[in-house]
């Protein structure tokens, strides 16, 4: 079933500048894909998942350090996701921008199940992996729960260190990374992924609203 996801190509670019991968060093990512590197830097659109799955973990081998999701995350800004980050940026509340986010997020990446909700005095964000449960789903994880964090970080600004972050897996053993780069109260070991606002944020106005 996974074999029908489609990814948008983007990200991996971004990964691999992440990476500092030379053009000489550029098949090692690829290894194992359909692309070759003339196809990776110039095609637009999407790529499969068996593609984007070989490719992570490429990366994750590459890399050989902990905490490449959250590295590689934190490039994923508003900009990155394309119409859907356009359509945001251009919404007038931070609720407005989420449900354009939640709504649309399968256009750009279809790893993942979005889900916004308001439970008073809150408006939760979960987020859940649906691919199969191994380090690329880990770095998956990751690059989306910090790409989140860099929307709320354009929406709300400095208000961002008021979200409380709930996430399903164990604490790792490079938590450390984790609060290094996310503002806020992390919880680990929780029931579900969860990015917990107060409720009156939604209100705020989105400083790039445009009609």
């Amino acid at each position: 079933m996974h074999d029908t996801l489609v990814f948008a190509i983007d990200y991996s670019r971004i990964l691999a500048s992440a990476l500092n991968l030379t053009p000489a060093r550029l098949p090692l990512l690829l290894a194992g894909t359909s692309l070759n590197p003339r196809q990776f830097v110039e095609m637009e659109g999407y790529i499969s998942w068996p593609d984007q799955h070989r490719i992570i973990a490429n990366a994750l081998q590459l890399a050989d350090s902990p905490g490449l999701g959250l590295i590689v995350g934190e490039r994923y800004s508003m900009v990155t996701h394309g119409w859907v980050g356009m359509a945001a940026m251009a919404c007038p509340t931070v609720l407005d921008a989420l449900q354009i986010q939640t709504r649309y997020q399968p256009t750009r990446a279809q790893f993942t199940r979005l889900v916004l909700h308001a439970a008073p005095p809150h408006l939760i964000l979960s987020f859940e992996i649906t691919v199969e449960q191994d380090q690329v789903a880990t770095f998956l994880l990751e690059a989306l729960l910090m790409s989140l964090v860099s929307t709320l970080r354009f929406l709300i600004g400095d208000n961002v260190r008021h979200v409380k972050i709930d996430l399903a897996n164990a604490e790792p053993a490079y938590a450390a990374l984790y609060r290094e780069r996310v503002p806020g109260e992390i919880r680990f070991s929780q029931p579900a992924n969860r990015l917990i606002l107060p409720l009156e944020f939604g209100q705020l106005p989105v400083p790039t609203h445009d009609a």
